[in-house]
């Protein structure tokens, strides 16, 4: 019963407690990180370094090491596709999107 109340806690309040308390500065697009990611440029290293950096934060900040499952590659990937697929959403909210599937990962439903 105890492990079905902290996966409970993990999906219905962690998620909604680590996002309601962050503030970002990244206000930049899916369609903006479409542009950058080839250009070969600082402008897509920053958008990645500020991609990094938010997932280590919400990792940190909830405790839970779910960054340790993926890689850097797969992270910027993982971003590619879903920018591809969702170009006027913002890079925070992809953000968001990766840090529910890694917690899945982490703590699948049963």
């Amino acid at each position: 019963m105890k492990k079905v109340i902290i996966i409970l806690m993990i999906y219905l309040i962690l998620p909604t407690q680590c996002f309601a308390g962050a503030t970002s500065v990244m206000a930049k697009t899916c369609g903006t990180w479409n542009q950058h990611r080839y250009a070969d440029d600082q402008s897509t290293m920053v958008d990645e370094a500020w991609l990094i950096g938010y997932l280590s934060g919400i990792s940190t900040s909830a405790d839970i090491d779910f960054i340790k499952m993926i890689d850097t590659d797969s992270i910027k990937a993982w971003m590619d596709d879903y920018c591809q697929a969702h170009p006027l959403s913002f890079l925070e909210d992809g953000g968001q999107a990766l840090v529910l599937e890694l917690m899945e990962r982490k703590h699948p439903h049963k």
